[in-house]
């Protein structure tokens, strides 16, 4: 088959958006790509060289995909179902993704995505672990996709700036790093504190928004610490 779909619900910037777009733009060299979704948002990411469809519904994304002769490609755990409905074959996980949520119910329907008998396709080796001794899954680590072009070690003279990726979100656990920036203030009036992201961090110096991966690149080479809280990461 020489083509791809990616389906996606919401294709709003985020990291697992980021690694579903960099996967489709490479693919676009050699095969027709398509992401399919619910939410047509992309302008964060930059001119793509693949289609994107925007529908109104699941039903209408099953609907579509049936009619579709190719690889089909799930990244998210409420479009596994639109994918297995459909035909479909793979399934990428970023993330165990039942621990967003709360609710039982909801958790249990997360993980039972696991169960439906598609390939599932991963990004570390933690996940691909998981997925084979619990769920008994068929599972490739295909690894992120990180433009080592873009992010390289760079020769900078390393300042006293801490830098943090902040979201407002319990897994990301921003309250440890709020209560550790009190502490270095009290410690050193030297340390800065850099966040970068999609939402204004109170308790940065600075805040860096929507970047570019040169920018944040370019950022990065220069601070002596970077710093993630998260509960855990995909």
């Amino acid at each position: 088959m020489d083509k791809i779909i990616f389906v996606m619900k919401d294709i709003g910037r985020s990291g697992g958006s980021k690694n579903v777009y960099e996967i489709a733009q490479r693919l676009s060299s050699k095969y027709e790509v398509e992401i399919c979704c619910l939410s047509s948002n992309s302008d964060w990411y930059g001119k793509v060289n693949f289609k994107i469809v925007n529908l109104g519904s699941p039903g209408q994304v099953i609907e579509y995909l049936k009619k579709q002769n190719c690889i089909k490609v799930a990244t998210w755990w409420e479009t596994a179902d639109w994918v297995a409905k459909s035909g479909g074959d793979y399934y990428l996980v970023q993330d165990i993704e039942s621990s967003y949520y709360d609710d039982f119910v909801i958790r249990q329907s997360v993980l039972d995505t696991y169960r439906l008998g598609l390939k599932h396709l991963t990004i570390n080796n933690f996940q691909e672990m998981a997925l084979k001794l619990v769920f008994g899954a068929k599972v490739i680590n295909i690894g992120i996709a990180i433009d080592s072009d873009v992010f390289k070690s760079l020769k900078y003279k390393r300042e006293n700036i801490v830098l943090y990726c902040y979201r407002d979100h319990f897994l990301k656990n921003p309250e440890l790093f709020r209560k550790s920036v009190e502490i270095l203030k009290k410690k050193s009036n030297e340390v800065v504190v850099y966040s970068y992201g999609v939402e204004t961090c109170r308790f940065a110096d600075y805040n860096f928004l929507n970047l570019t991966d040169s920018q944040l690149a370019d950022i990065m080479g220069k601070v002596k610490v970077f710093v993630s809280t998260s509960l855990h990461e995909g």
